[in-house]
């Protein structure tokens, strides 16, 4: 049985790093994205975008990388490319090794966990501002029987039965 050589572990704690950075990039993108929309930040909200295509680059890149090294590993663990996981690797190291892959997978594992949370926390406030703003259009065009403005205390003042506009051509 081969073991893995120190520059293929080498070469995997150097992607694990990367990979980490890239995530730790996509969380701050998500919370700027969070902030911008709440401020209703035109500009950074279209510098966002502009991003989004240099973010395809690096994460297709990433991939190569991944698929090479998977392909490395799969060769010394002798398996198929889909069979190499991180534990199957780390049963394969010595001690000092598997606690280098470790480390960094649990902070890998870490930084997936609070991008879900980012990523959940982005599509809710995404979601509730589409449906504030289908409520208010709803409102103003009066194709909703159910609009009704408030007054300082809450009370409901008035319906829009026929809206705040004509929406007729």
């Amino acid at each position: 049985m081969k073991g893995i050589s120190q520059a293929i572990v080498d070469e995997l704690a150097a992607f694990l790093d990367h990979q980490s950075g890239h995530l730790r990039n996509v969380l701050e993108c998500l919370d700027e994205f969070r902030k911008a929309l709440i401020r209703r930040d035109l500009p950074v909200l279209q510098a966002m975008q502009t991003q989004l295509a240099g973010q395809a680059d690096i994460r297709l890149q990433m991939d190569q990388t991944q698929r090479a090294i998977q392909q490395k590993l799969a060769d010394v663990l002798s398996c198929r490319e889909e069979e190499v996981c991180l534990s199957a690797v780390c049963r394969r190291l010595d001690r000092g090794q598997q606690e280098i892959i470790q480390t960094r997978r649990k902070g890998l594992a870490d930084l997936v966990q609070r991008l879900r949370q980012q990523h959940l926390a982005t599509e809710l406030l995404l979601r509730e501002c589409a449906r504030m703003n289908r409520r208010l259009l709803e409102t103003v065009t009066g194709t909703r029987a159910q609009g009704k403005t408030y007054d300082a205390r809450g009370r409901s003042s008035w319906s829009l039965h026929p809206g705040l506009m004509s929406v007729k051509l």
